[in-house]
């Protein structure tokens, strides 16, 4: 039997603090025409090596000064994931050993849940 949530499932989001990374050059991209923002970014491969990414901005995310509940995120914004429109929301958490991490969910921009405030 298929998972009832798998929709559920394959909208998440984790993400964890990182302090050995370093933004060494942030500009833009332009493609077709738009124009997007992008950072390069030095980190280390699990060897030690180092290495670099182009990471390009997919949306702006907010703290929530606004909660309507404690179910409501913590951050929240718009993101645009290859070519679609979505709302991401994240709750800040900590897990079992005490490490800090944001926990999300990645929803339909038409899909806002009851309870739930995103800023524009």
């Amino acid at each position: 039997m298929e998972h009832d949530n798998k929709k559920d499932d394959e909208r998440r989001a984790a993400l964890w603090p990182e302090s050995e990374s370093e933004i060494t050059h942030r500009g833009h991209v332009t493609l077709d025409g738009e124009k997007k923002y992008a950072v390069l970014v030095k980190s280390y491969n699990n060897k030690g090596e180092e290495k670099r990414e182009l990471m390009v901005s997919t949306g702006l995310v907010y703290q929530n000064e606004q909660k309507l509940n404690e179910q409501s995120p913590d951050l929240s914004g718009k993101v645009k994931i290859e070519g679609r429109d979505f709302r991401l929301a994240l709750w800040e958490k900590t897990s079992r050993a005490g490490a800090p991490y944001l926990q999300g969910q990645v929803s339909d921009t038409r899909e806002q849940r009851r309870g739930s405030s995103f800023p524009e």
